[in-house]
């Protein structure tokens, strides 16, 4: 898009607007009753909100207005702020830009100031200054000390368009916040200092006793503290991923005017001032107030919550119907920031950015923790599940113990016990029961589930997809078919004019592979377009150029065009064979009455401009099928006499077609080019609906075969997920015959398989689509709404869709979708938005690599599930039926030991079993907790608690006297004989699926836990006796426990 299209009309005399008035009409009544403006009244439509203050307050302002002053625009849409600013010219004169050449690239520090007065002195309307400081209090902002760099005083005014990072908790608040709420840590903690105080108070005991209950106390608290503090860490992970993943969510890029030429920057580097363009697709960066536009609609449910398109008009035409009092509440000019662009281009000037923006408002209001996923809120259904059935057996086994410790005391054993030594015995039972319950009620499974879905998420990041929700990471896992676009995705979107035909006969083609010569009417193109008269290449190149929405850019250094790669195939055509000069010297001399930007709907784009002053020529430029129906005459050349042109007879018509089908059975895209000229066209903004209207009876001009090759690993990936059970579909707006060439080349066209056209497929009933959709494998020729049919078609027949493009208006498909994924590098901005992940290197293959670390994920965490189940049973019951059956002294497991093994399992087993690397297959997994799993669980909790027990009640009676002495040795080797049973389980869950070697060869997390835990438990087995309650064990103990 051109400079000429952002100009202007003249600016007319202003009068004053609000001569008479006696109050404001409020814009929402207005929009309810649907009365026009016919009064505006500016007086106070400036003064600050309650709270709001400092905003309008800057320190050496250079401009002539203050961020609170500007956002008082939108919060909420304000004429009268918008009449109180000066308009269109006074915001461009006290924001020191301009609405045709942008901002200066050489801009720094700014040179004097710009009143508020100076500023709006263009329209003479009713103002009401800012209020001095005295009147608002004292606060100022103050930025003295700001750099000199680019723009330096216009960031040190109005920042910049980055919004502060979420504030996230220090590690100590998260591992505070899990101490929070906890009674039975709390109560844990202070039944141990009791214990211990009256321990130590106790004088009836030995003096050298006392070391080794100080000891086991202190162990115990310490094992407690380190789990509290390596569960918040996970959190406090988990919160730094989340931080970093939004803040990677503002990625992107737009398009601005600076020194008069159109660049793309980010879109976070966006400033105050800033000529912003747009077309549709685009997610608007910033509020701004449209300058020139042609059809601009919006979608602002986003930001308002309503669901209507918004249509908006230039700043200059609001204005003129303000003095005129005849403004229409459905129009506006204010841009709101986060709003997607339906239709039309045109640029706005950028008022508010960052957090003084609408959408920076509202991200600062809402800084919400991301949703549970899926799998997450099951694993909440089986925790509670099991934390109720445990809490309900220990609390039954605290009462059969509470029983026999009654029994106990009125036994003549008892008789010589003193008081404390009874209050110790009963808070021993009381510390072991909740050392129970710590270690089986933990709702670590849940942290341990965040840490995996945040692990999977960074790796993503490296896989080159970015998580825009990481609940979609498990989602994935069960995706039965992936809807896919064609351009970009299966396609390198890197297109180029490789053959065409102009006219009636006249062929060219630049391919390798095929043969020029007369005999078969086909010539090189570059011979082809030298022998045209100059008046047909100025023809094509008008219809090219000025047609298209790309513009001029540096692209890695090297010039070139920015914009869809359809019309930069066009134009780097036009630049090597039709003389094109730089697209902004080929526009500005146009006069632009109306354009229609490309609309999948309609099949084409359309552009009308001036010849002189009773004529006006229109050009079309879109598919071959839908140019073609709208074409009467077919171009044969340029004479003398001007242009030559036959009547598109039946034969005619059946040729162009023919030709156009076989580009596409090639593979190739097709474009038409087509124009029309008409005399006395109405050019009035309130009949541009006519120019549609307006587009039939078109002279063909010719077609254009655009090639844009086939990934190199489309082919493969697509056979993996074949052979993963998933199955691939593509949908595209190319013709049937193109999407069949290249979804044969990709493989995802089967014999058996179906393709379909949207128009069919639209037109078929709910029955229907239950019977084609399976087998359908290609839906060519659709619209939007047609892919959306289909992904809703496919849920219903009980399919879990994973969604795939990069097209502005293909986000309902991707919000039906189980899994929407847009592209990164070509996909729109609204695409985006609207999607789950971001394919950063647009390639096909990296969605194989999502779903692989989807069911990855699954399956770690199913494995968690699995070791965390068992090793709760199996612990649980052993821990009963040794508290049952002995006394408290010798019983296994005592408190420090159990704490030990909750950190076992719920920590160092969570991080060895989530941290899992995808496999090179793509292999399926099973749903939560199915009857295998549960036949698994049970399997090793019987084998294991068999073995544990039998080594505890008959070890004495199996190995010996001499090899098991006493009860202790018999404790401790029973103790070290179930830690490392939990240890060697940790490869237990993948013992079907991967090799233990090349596990810990590849995967340092489970390498890591697998060490410190054997480390670890060999320390306290050898150094650990008196804290723990454990004997040192001889070599043959150490055999009989390994």
């Amino acid at each position: 898009m051109g400079e000429s299209r952002s100009s202007s009309p003249a600016n007319s005399t202003r009068g004053d607007a609000t001569d008479g008035a006696s109050s404001e009409v409020d814009a929402k009544e207005a929009r309810e009753s649907g009365t026009p403006f016919n009064v505006i009244d500016s007086r106070g439509a400036l003064i600050p909100d309650p709270g709001r203050e400092a905003d309008f307050e800057v320190e050496d302002n250079k401009f002539a207005f203050s961020p609170g002053q500007l956002n008082k625009l939108y919060n909420p849409k304000s004429l009268a702020a918008f009449v109180a600013l000066g308009g269109l010219a006074g915001l461009e004169k006290g924001l020191r830009t301009d609405r045709n050449s942008g901002l200066s690239v050489d801009e720094d520090v700014l040179d004097g100031h710009v009143t508020f007065e100076d500023a709006t002195a263009t329209i003479a309307v009713k103002q009401v200054t800012p209020k001095s400081a005295d009147d608002r209090g004292t606060h100022t902002r103050s930025d003295s000390d700001y750099s000199t760099g680019p723009f330096s005083d216009r960031i040190r005014i109005f920042s910049d368009g980055r919004v502060p990072p979420r504030r996230r908790g220090s590690i100590f608040r998260c591992v505070f916040r899990r101490f929070e709420n906890r009674f039975f840590a709390y109560l844990l903690v202070l039944l141990s200092f009791v214990y211990l105080s009256i321990r130590l108070t106790d004088h009836s005991t030995e003096l050298e006793s006392y070391g080794s209950e100080w000891q086991q106390i202190a162990i115990l608290l310490s094992l407690y503290i380190i789990y509290l503090f390596l569960g918040g860490l996970v959190e406090w992970k988990r919160d730094v991923d989340y931080t970093k993943l939004t803040s990677s969510q503002g990625e992107g890029d737009a398009k601005v005017v600076r020194s008069g030429k159109p660049m793309v920057i980010h879109k976070l580097d966006v400033l105050v001032g800033d000529i912003v363009l747009f077309e549709p697709g685009d997610c608007i960066p910033a509020d701004g107030i449209l300058v020139a536009g042609y059809h601009a609609t919006f979608d602002e449910s986003c930001c308002t919550g309503e669901s209507d398109l918004m249509r908006k008009i230039p700043a200059d035409e609001a204005m003129a119907q303000i003095e005129a009092r005849a403004l229409s509440a459905r129009n506006d000019p204010f841009i709101l920031s986060g709003s997607k662009v339906v239709g039309g281009v045109g640029s706005f000037i950028a008022t508010s950015i960052g957090v003084h923006s609408s959408q920076g408002m509202i991200v600062m209001a809402l800084r919400d923790d991301p949703d549970d996923s899926p799998l997450q809120i099951e694993l909440v259904r089986v925790c509670e599940s099991i934390i109720k059935l445990v809490f309900a057996l220990v609390l039954l086994l605290f009462v059969v113990l509470f029983i026999r410790y009654l029994i106990q005391l009125g036994s003549k054993d008892a008789a010589h016990l003193s008081p404390m030594q009874k209050a110790r015995c009963f808070l021993r039972l009381s510390i072991l029961c909740l050392s129970l319950v710590i270690v089986c009620c933990s709702s670590s499974l849940l942290y341990s589930a965040s840490f995996a879905i945040a692990y999977t998420s960074r790796g993503l990041l490296r896989d080159n997809n970015l998580v825009v929700t990481p609940k979609s990471c498990d989602t994935i896992a069960s995706t039965t078919t992936i809807c896919t676009s064609m351009t970009g995705v299966l396609t390198q979107n890197k297109m180029m004019v490789v053959t065409g035909a102009l006219g009636e006969s006249l062929m060219f083609d630049s391919r390798p592979g095929v043969l020029a010569s007369e005999d078969n009417g086909i010539r090189q193109t570059s011979d082809l377009i030298a022998g045209l008269p100059s008046d047909s290449k100025r023809l094509l190149k008008d219809s090219i150029v000025l047609s298209s929405t790309a513009f001029d850019g540096d692209v890695d250094g090297v010039l070139s065009f920015i914009g869809s790669r359809t019309d930069t195939a066009l134009l780097q055509f036009a630049r090597e064979h039709l003389g094109m000069d730089r697209c902004s010297y080929e526009r500005a001399s146009v006069d632009v009455v109306d354009f229609i930007p490309f609309n999948s709907d309609l099949g084409y784009s359309a552009i009308a401009i001036n010849l002189n002053k009773s004529e006006v020529r229109i050009y079309v430029k879109g598919r071959t099928q839908s140019v073609i129906e709208k074409s009467t005459k077919v171009w044969t050349g340029n004479t003398g006499q001007g242009i030559s042109t036959n009547a598109v007879t039946g034969a005619i018509s059946e040729l162009l077609r023919m030709r156009s089908d076989t580009f596409s059975s090639e593979g190739l895209r097709t474009v038409g080019l087509a124009y029309k000229d008409v005399a006395g066209f109405n050019t009035k903004s309130s009949q541009r609906s006519s120019f549609l209207e307006g587009i039939r009876d078109l002279v063909y001009v010719g077609t254009f075969g655009i090639q844009d090759p086939l990934r190199n690993s489309v082919t493969d990936t697509v056979r993996s997920f074949q052979a993963g059970g998933v199955a691939v579909r593509m949908m595209t707006g190319s013709n049937v015959l193109m999407a069949k060439a290249i979804a044969e080349q990709s493989g995802i066209l089967k014999p058996d398989g179906v393709v379909v056209t949207g128009r069919q497929f639209r037109q078929m009933t709910t029955a229907e689509k239950r019977q084609v959709a399976p087998r359908l494998q290609v839906l060519a020729d659709c619209t939007s709404e047609d892919r959306r049919l289909l992904v809703q078609a496919l849920k219903k027949l009980g399919e879990n869709v994973a969604a795939v493009t990069g097209h502005y208006q293909d986000g309902p498909a991707l919000k039906t979708a189980s899994v929407g994924i847009s592209l990164g590098i070509h996909g729109s901005q609204v695409a985006s938005e609207a999607s789950n992940i971001i394919l950063m290197d647009d390639n096909f293959s990296s969605v194989l690599k999502y779903v692989k670390r989807g069911r990855i994920l699954r399956g770690a965490i199913e494995n968690n599930l699995k070791f965390w189940i068992s090793s709760i049973v199996i612990s649980f019951v052993v821990a009963i039926s040794m508290f049952v059956g002995s006394n408290n002294k010798t019983g296994t497991f005592m408190p420090g030991q159990l704490l030990w093994i909750n950190l076992l399992i719920n920590c160092l087993g969570a991080v060895a079993l989530l941290t899992d690397r995808p496999p090179d297959p793509l292999t399926g997994r099973s749903v939560l907790l199915p009857i295998k799993m549960i036949k698994e669980i049970a399997e090793r909790v019987l084998c294991q608690v068999a073995v544990l027990l039998l080594c505890r009640y008959a070890g004495q009676s199996i190995f010996g006297v001499k090899t098991l002495p006493t009860l202790k040795h018999v404790s401790s080797t029973t103790f070290n004989m179930f830690v490392w049973m939990q240890i060697l389980s940790f490869n237990h869950p993948r013992r079907l699926h991967i090799d233990t070697f090349k596990v810990l060869s590849r995967n340092l997390w489970f390498s890591a836990v697998i060490l410190v835990a054997c480390s670890t438990q060999t320390l306290l087995m050898f150094f650990g006796g008196t804290a723990f309650n454990l004997r040192r064990i001889n070599a043959i103990q150490w055999a009989i426990s390994v």
